[in-house]
């Protein structure tokens, strides 16, 4: 039904918006108002031999174990975690490879699989792991480079897409630093230099992919290949992921 402001809310009850509401309202005639289906047919303008059916149609999913053929039950709480596609076994293997919560968000992202720090919290702990002991970045970068699944590859790189979007990062302060780039004309010298482009990634966003590097402190980009799957970063060269080290 159309949201309109002058629309009266009987006539939800009485001018049927879609087919199941047309159906629900003529059954109802036909078992709470107590309607022959002939009267049902004349309303609703189903044939009387349509009404029938529909009545038995009804009574055999009613009787039957199937759920509620029109209305669906609101179940309160959170979406359980979708065990049976291998996301908990992701996450356990993640941990195992020491990767912190945070890691294991934007990892998950990348994988398509969005997850909240609750739930991966909740996978966590409920599979035994304790907290990981407080490190540093180099120390951190070093061991989640070295311990990256094989199979956990990364986004292939490709233009950022117009929509709306949302992703995890722990980068997001790079993009503090892009007005400031639009501000002194930065990206307007990128463009107008010799530097080599691709089709997907042009000279802006390959020079802005080494400025991310810079400014997120990674000193051996192919030591580093989780941050190809950090958002923030991609989002700060106009990409969906940072492009792979061998690609520099």
């Amino acid at each position: 039904m159309n949201n309109n402001p002058k629309i009266k809310y009987t006539s939800y009850f009485t001018e049927p918006s879609s087919p199941t509401h047309r159906q629900y309202l003529a059954l109802r005639r036909f078992f709470a108002d107590d309607y022959s289906a002939e009267q049902v047919a004349k309303e609703s303008g189903y044939s009387t031999s349509t009404v029938y059916s529909m009545v038995r149609d009804f009574k055999e999913k009613l009787s039957g174990d199937l759920k509620d053929p029109f209305f669906k039950e609101n179940k309160i709480g959170r979406k359980p975690i979708d065990h049976e596609g291998g996301i908990e076994e992701t996450v356990i293997n993640l941990r195992k490879k020491y990767f912190s919560v945070p890691d294991i968000q934007i990892a998950m992202d990348a994988l398509g699989h969005r997850l909240t720090i609750y739930s991966i919290e909740k996978i966590i702990t409920d599979a035994g792991f304790a907290r990981l002991p407080r490190r540093n970045n180099p120390f951190r970068t070093e061991t989640i480079s070295s311990h990256l699944p094989p199979n956990l590859p990364a986004p292939v790189t490709g233009r950022l897409a117009p929509v709306p979007d949302m992703f995890s990062s722990q980068l997001a302060g790079l993009l503090c630093v892009l007005p400031y780039i639009v501000k002194y004309g930065i990206d307007r010298i990128i463009e107008n230099s010799p530097y080599p482009g691709t089709k997907e990634i042009n000279r802006v966003s390959s020079i802005l992919a080494f400025v991310a590097l810079k400014l997120s402190n990674v000193k051996r980009y192919s030591a580093d290949d989780i941050w190809c799957m950090d958002r923030g970063m991609g989002f700060f060269d106009g990409l969906n992921v940072l492009p792979k080290s061998h690609w520099s």
